[in-house]
């Protein structure tokens, strides 16, 4: 399901990017700081917390994020942020419902696949918290890992979609997201 979500984000953006195309190849290659927001369906994997993780205890919902980073070089940044994500499963009697809250800091590269069309990945580190119904606040450090693709509109805006993830010990935390991003030229 994840690939095939991922594949149509790529066959979008290679559609805008053709039929958009334009001769300043610079537009998604920004150095210097930028901003951005996003939100997503996201699902919160909590199967080794709840029962001794012999169960599936996938519940789903939605997240969102707000981060800004610096590129220093047009292929390589630093970007800091937060994401959280809210979940909700079960009948009346065995509810189960989650927020996460996910501070990050990480590398970002940046990989240009046209004049206006471009490839990001990140990587980094979060302590996180979460607050889940059936058991008690915690919080621990994790791997902050995200893929997707950006479409350069001009100048100062990119219209992004992502996958990002917190990979813990305990739950994988994760949303396919949409969102813009301002580049400060």
């Amino acid at each position: 399901m994840l690939k095939k979500h991922i594949f149509t984000l790529f066959i979008f953006f290679a559609s805008l990017n053709a039929a958009f195309a334009i001769p300043n190849s610079n537009d998604n290659r920004a150095v210097g700081f930028y901003g951005g927001v996003n939100a997503g369906p996201g699902v919160i994997d909590e199967r080794d917390i709840f029962e001794g993780g012999d169960t599936d205890t996938t519940i789903n919902g939605y997240g969102w994020a707000v981060y800004a980073g610096y590129n220093f070089i047009p292929y390589l940044g630093v970007e800091g942020g937060f994401m959280q994500n809210y979940a909700s499963h079960g009948d009346g009697v065995r509810k189960r419902s989650g927020t996460i809250n996910v501070p990050y800091l990480a590398l970002r590269g940046n990989i240009p696949l046209g004049t206006r069309l471009s490839l990001f990945g990140k990587v980094g580190y979060t302590y996180y918290n979460d607050r889940l119904t059936l058991e008690q606040k915690k919080s621990g450090s994790a791997t902050v890992v995200a893929a997707g693709l950006g479409y350069a509109l001009n100048k100062s805006w990119t219209l992004t979609g992502q996958y990002q993830a917190s990979l813990g010990l305990f739950e994988n935390v994760g949303s396919i997201a949409f969102g813009a991003e301002y580049h400060f030229a």
